[in-house]
């Protein structure tokens, strides 16, 4: 029988799968209601709300009836396809971002016209998704594996059942996006420092919308930093660590899918006019 924490946890994550259900499925409503508001920057914003959303309709309910239920009580192949939707959402989630940070990037040269034109933003959307199935896929195949994760209340990647495929991951999935968006927000923020005076409305308006981008990026990074540890403690220890850490840090990366509608609304004079 549940005790009274097991039902903090499983309320606690309820909220935040309704905040991130109504959140984003707001964000999808309003961008494509208001035609001013279908740019190629909020396409990719709705390809991020898209991983955001998977999460809040597919895997939090499932981690809530887990929490509920104080253990895994589906097939084994149905924790294999929740931790691969677990994967998938995160990766997807980061190459997003790298993906917004790119096109921010490019927007501060003339060459943003011809590189990121409707029918193409779609391509590197779709490439944003393949890239994202294809390095989830692994576990599936023998390198890693999917499992129960006691801790999390929910089935993902069995770090320790792989050094080589956590390696890796942490490489092309962490450290990869990371230096693409310090790279392209520092030049970014070079570029118009040197060039303030010169600024148009215009001009002022992408790097508002850049200052926001940099604090979602900067909350995901918060939110899933401590899990992210967790995870490489995992590894090197080879032992489970306080359910209350472990746990914990599950659900701040969680509350990251309600976060960005928030701060949206909050630095965006668009998404407050529309909301």
């Amino acid at each position: 029988m549940a005790d009274g924490l097991t039902y903090v946890e499983a309320v606690t994550l309820s909220i935040i799968n309704v905040l991130a259900l109504l959140g984003n499925t707001s964000l999808y409503y309003v961008v494509l209601k208001k035609p001013t508001m279908r740019t190629r920057t909020n396409w990719f914003i709705l390809n991020l709300a898209a991983a955001d959303l998977l999460v809040s309709v597919f895997n939090m309910p499932l981690t809530t009836y887990t929490i509920l239920e104080g253990r895994w009580v589906l097939d084994e192949r149905m924790c294999t396809v929740t931790g691969f939707s677990n994967i998938l959402s995160f990766i997807a989630s980061v190459m997003s971002l790298a993906m917004i940070s790119i096109a921010r990037y490019a927007g501060i040269w003339k060459s943003y016209s011809k590189y990121f034109t409707g029918r193409r933003c779609l391509i590197y959307i779709a490439c944003v998704w393949f890239l994202s199935t294809s390095l989830a896929i692994p576990p599936l195949i023998g390198w890693a594996r999917y499992s129960y994760i006691a801790g999390n209340s929910f089935c993902f990647v069995d770090w320790p059942s792989s050094i080589s495929y956590t390696v890796f991951m942490i490489a092309i999935c962490l450290f990869g996006p990371l230096i693409t968006m310090i790279y392209c927000y520092w030049n970014i923020w070079k570029t118009t420092k040197e060039s303030t005076a010169t600024l148009t409305s215009h001009s002022r308006h992408d790097m508002r919308l850049t200052r926001t981008l940099i604090i979602v990026v900067v909350v995901f990074a918060i939110c899933w930093t401590p899990f992210a540890v967790t995870m490489v403690v995992k590894v090197i220890l080879d032992k489970p660590i306080p359910r209350a850490v472990d746990f914990g840090t599950l659900l701040l990366g969680y509350a990251n899918s309600a976060c960005n509608v928030v701060i949206y609304v909050i630095m965006g004079k668009q998404f407050r006019q529309a909301f």
